[in-house]
């Protein structure tokens, strides 16, 4: 999680040490990414999805996490 970053271990040992964590912010994949980077207003967001579709992957597909990593990353925050 985090690309390889140690971002549950980091969070953990914030909370343990009586900091106050107020907000995670993070991008989940690199199709949203690209949606968030790309999207402005007064463009259709169903554009800018059909854009980040045909652009296709940008990992080769060893690389690519599985589908669900994303929900996985968001059920391993929400747990800490």
């Amino acid at each position: 999680m985090g690309a390889g970053l140690p971002v549950l271990s980091t969070l953990r040992s914030l909370l343990e040490t009586g900091d106050e964590v107020t907000a995670i912010e993070g991008i989940l994949s690199g199709t949203l990414s690209h949606i968030f980077n790309t999207y402005a207003p007064g463009m259709a967001f169903s554009d800018v999805v059909r854009d980040a579709k045909a652009r296709g992957p940008r990992l080769p597909p060893a690389a690519r996490p599985p589908p669900a990593a994303a929900r996985r990353r968001v059920a391993a925050a929400a747990a800490v």
